[in-house]
């Protein structure tokens, strides 16, 4: 879709949004709120670290949020966590855009275990940062107990000179591979090896899915479901292997 008939698919679609966007930089800010300057229902409301976004979203209606992970005092992922764990009586499934430029991508494995909805890679196109809010707005996601959240283990020592992620550009992504069965797994089933384009709902993953520096993103064993494969396709140039070993029901 164009970023012309994505704008227009919000503007039509959608009510009056109200967007909280997290980021230290104002720089980023304005880019973000550029994009959307078209979109006469969106009003963005700016908040400069994590602990500014958690005031904002006490006071102010929020209908979704930009959220960067590396940012002080309070960072993305310590602002996401308190969000998932209802903290102060904030709404547990906000929906939440996380921004990342980081190279310590230890901080990837917790926004996807603290159920980001999406995740956008720095710097991101137009119609990445259309996208994401599109689907984010009109898909509702399942949320799990504020127990299992607060369990998270955030990583410490986020850089901020970390070395921007590669862009999120689909022209440049590889095409996805046909799968092919390799082996027989448990009785019914077969693992395939496959793009992260070509994952299905209900694939059970083999193996560790990992960033390119060797950080854990998703453990072995993790059922695959419509939001998982959503983050997954937000993050396919920052796993490291092209192809990964599922195990899934043969094709009939």
């Amino acid at each position: 879709m164009s970023m012309d008939a994505l704008r227009k698919a919000i503007s039509e679609n959608m009510g009056a949004v109200n967007v909280l966007l997290v980021d230290d930089q104002s720089f980023v800010r304005k880019i973000v709120k550029s994009v959307f300057q078209d979109v006469d229902n969106i009003r963005f409301i700016d908040a400069a670290d994590g602990s500014e976004a958690l005031n904002t979203l006490q006071s102010l209606s929020v209908d979704a949020v930009f959220l960067d992970i590396n940012m002080r005092p309070t960072n993305g992922l310590e602002a996401l966590k308190a969000i998932r764990t209802g903290q102060d009586g904030l709404r547990q499934d906000m929906p939440v855009i996380m921004l990342t430029g980081v190279s310590d991508q230890a901080a990837v494995r917790a926004a996807v275990e603290l159920d980001s909805n999406a995740f956008i890679l720095k710097p991101a196109t137009p119609s990445t940062l259309l996208d994401r809010l599109t689907r984010v707005l009109s898909k509702r996601q399942p949320m799990k107990s504020a127990k299992e959240y607060a369990r998270v283990q955030l990583p410490t020592g986020l850089d901020e000179d970390a070395i921007v992620a590669p862009r999120l550009d689909p022209k440049s992504a590889s095409a996805p591979t046909e799968p092919a069965p390799i082996a027989g797994s448990t009785p019914g089933t077969v693992v395939v090896k496959v793009g992260i384009q070509m994952l299905r709902r209900n694939d059970r993953l083999v193996d560790d899915i990992t960033t390119k520096n060797g950080q854990l993103m998703v453990i072995a064993g993790t059922e695959v479901d419509d939001a998982m494969l959503d983050r997954l396709t937000d993050l396919k140039d920052m796993v490291a292997a092209k192809d990964i070993d599922v195990e899934r029901e043969p094709d009939r």
